[in-house]
C-alpha cells in the first residue's frame, strides 16, 4: 500500500484513541448491576488486544517508512528514523547555547570586591554565535521531517490493512 508518513501517522492516533475506548470499555464490563450488563468482559479484552496489534502493525509500518525514505539535511544524507532521533537533542543544545549567551558575566554575580570568580569559558558571543549555528541545524532536521513525512512510497506491510 503507497502511505506517507502523515497518513500512518494518523491511523496510529486513531488505534490509540481506540484502544483507550476499548479499556474503558473492559472496565466498564467487569462489575454490573443485574440487567444492566455492558457487555462480556472476554470479548472486551479481545477487543482491546486487536487494537494493539493494529498499533503495534502501524507502528512497524512507521518504523519501516522511516527507515526507507532517505533525507538530505544540510548535505548529510540520513534516514527519516534518523533524523527524528536527532531534532531532540538538536532544540535541547540549542537551548543551551541560547541560556549561555544570556548568562551574565560572572562578576555580576558578587559585590565582593575580594571574591573569586570563576570565569567565563565561553564568552557570550560566541555562545549565541553557536547557539544560531544549533537553531539552524534543528530548523533544517525538522524541515527534514515535515519532507519526509510527505512522501509517498509502498509499504507492503500494510496491504490489505484499513487505516483509518
Amino acid at each position: 500500500m503507497k502511505v506517507t508518513g502523515y497518513r500512518i501517522q494518523q491511523a496510529l492516533r486513531a488505534e490509540q484513541d481506540r484502544r483507550e475506548l476499548a479499556e474503558t470499555r473492559f472496565t466498564a464490563s467487569l462489575r454490573a448491576f443485574p440487567g444492566e450488563e455492558d457487555g462480556d468482559p472476554i470479548q472486551r479484552m479481545k477487543e482491546l488486544q486487536e487494537c494493539e496489534e493494529r498499533i503495534a502493525l502501524f507502528q512497524a509500518a512507521q518504523t519501516a517508512f522511516n527507515v526507507a525514505v532517505q533525507l538530505n539535511v544540510l548535505g548529510q544524507k540520513m534516514s527519516l528514523l534518523a533524523a527524528v532521533k536527532l531534532v531532540g537533542g538538536a532544540g535541547r543544545r540549542e537551548k543551551l547555547w541560547r541560556d549561555a549567551a544570556k548568562d551574565p558575566p560572572s562578576y555580576e554575580r558578587t559585590r565582593d570586591r575580594d571574591a573569586i570568580v570563576a570565569k567565563r569559558m565561553v564568552p557570550q558571543d560566541k555562545c549565541a554565535e553557536l547557539a544560531v549555528e544549533a537553531g539552524r541545524w534543528a530548523r533544517a532536521l525538522r524541515a527534514a521531517i515535515q519532507g519526509g513525512n510527505a512522501v509517498e512510497i509502498s509499504v507492503e506491510m500494510l496491504d490489505g490493512v484499513e487505516l483509518a
